[in-house]
């Protein structure tokens, strides 16, 4: 993958390359979520888990 920018670390290449997509739906500890963000520099992904509404 090329770098984004001129100088960008080959840690964050990686990162990038390998890190889910944001609104990717992926299963979490608390049920079902979306990717709503990156922290490349701890090397984690943010997810807001989906609750189902109660009947």
């Amino acid at each position: 993958m090329a770098p984004r920018h001129k100088y960008e670390h080959p840690l964050y290449q990686e990162f990038r390359a390998s890190a889910p997509r944001t609104g990717l739906a992926v299963d979490t500890p608390l049920g079902p979520g979306t990717v709503v963000g990156h922290n490349a520099r701890y090397g984690d992904a943010q997810a807001v888990a989906v609750s189902e509404p109660e009947e």
